[in-house]
């Protein structure tokens, strides 16, 4: 991410990015950091992380509740 500068909307974008991909692969928690980073880097993205942020988090949360 050091070709974007901090706290740039690219940069931003791009974080909301990388947590979206790690959602699609069920990598929750790094795609949870992910949305973090977005939302604390630029928080106009809030409205669109957040909402993959709480996918994340919950599909986390199950799939805790479903691993032995």
């Amino acid at each position: 991410m050091a070709l974007f500068k901090r706290g740039s909307k690219s940069e931003a974008e791009a974080y909301k990015s990388l947590g979206y991909q790690y959602l699609v692969i069920s990598q929750f928690l790094k795609a949870i950091t992910a949305f973090e980073k977005a939302i604390d880097l630029n928080p106009k993205y809030y409205v669109a992380a957040e909402k993959n942020l709480t996918l994340a988090e919950n599909r986390y949360i199950n799939s805790a509740r479903v691993s032995p």
